[in-house]
């Protein structure tokens, strides 16, 4: 289980992982401007990956990348889209496991460099969410400014 306080130790794994899960939708986003979006899902405790992969679209992804972390791809999706889908996604949570809580930090491939370091942005994104005490609400790049 990852700890929260050992987050940014875990980055370059963390972004391997990523840049692993992604590499072919970083080549269709190049090639074609197919864009995507990814998402941690994190918490303390473990979570539930069925209800999260029963919960997305088949077009998209859940990874489990510990059992209180999982990285989301959602395809061919803008970011106001794909944090409508991670609303939706934290709400079914919120149903099931009232009292778990949890961080969502989405970041969109929007340009090239944007999708080559999304792992980076998502863990960095997520440290920022775990230290302002961001639960149960789905954040995004520009809520770190």
């Amino acid at each position: 289980m990852i700890a929260d306080s050992k987050l940014m130790d875990h980055m370059p794994m963390l972004k391997n992982k990523v840049l692993h899960v992604t590499d072919k939708k970083i080549y269709l986003f190049e090639r074609y401007g197919i864009n995507f979006t990814g998402m941690f899902v994190y918490s303390n405790e473990t979570i539930d990956a069925s209800l999260c992969e029963s919960h997305i679209r088949k077009s998209d992804s859940c990874t489990v990348f510990d059992n209180n972390l999982l990285f989301i791809t959602y395809d061919v999706v803008d970011i106001e889209d794909s944090i409508k889908a991670a609303q939706n996604l934290l709400l079914f949570y919120q149903e099931k496991y009232h009292l778990q809580e949890l961080y969502m930090v989405v970041s969109p491939a929007y340009q090239e460099e944007t999708a080559m370091d999304m792992g980076s942005s998502l863990v960095r994104l997520l440290d920022y969410a775990i230290k302002e005490s961001l639960k149960n609400k789905v954040i995004c790049m520009p809520d770190m400014a």
